[in-house]
């Protein structure tokens, strides 16, 4: 959901669950993105995803997260105002991708010691429909 306050865009993500089953949300401050010029494509990842974070697998840290009930919904707002500027430019498509752990992750904030092969065994990834800004 697109608004503006004292004029600039902002974006507030809304994310359902419509299963019957809890998932884990990881809770992402600054999430990974990737800006295509190409493609006028920008993608948005919460949770780990190997095309932004594989290089650095051995020392990722699962993000906390944060439980969302079977019908339940879930919002956040993205606040990085350079990926803000970039999603609110009418050329350019973006996409967002959430990595939902199926099970509580049990965190941990020591590099090598976090959980991620089972996060990654007990996940699955969902992907928005293609966000357009509309002024």
């Amino acid at each position: 959901m697109w608004e503006t306050v004292e004029g600039k865009p902002r974006l507030q993500v809304h994310l359902g669950n419509r299963s019957n089953h809890e998932v884990w949300v990881p809770q992402e401050k600054d999430p990974g993105y990737r800006v295509d010029q190409g493609t006028h494509t920008t993608t948005i990842w919460y949770g780990y995803f190997d095309e932004i974070y594989g290089p650095y697998k051995p020392t990722y840290i699962v993000p906390p997260m944060k439980s969302l009930i079977a019908s339940g919904e879930m919002k956040w707002e993205i606040s990085d105002s350079a990926l803000v500027e970039k999603i609110a430019s009418p050329d350019f498509r973006t996409f967002i991708r959430v990595r939902l752990a199926l099970t509580p992750i049990k965190e941990s904030t020591v590099r090598g010691h976090q959980p991620l092969d089972a996060y990654l065994r007990q996940s699955c990834v969902v992907e928005s429909a293609e966000i357009r800004h509309k002024i």
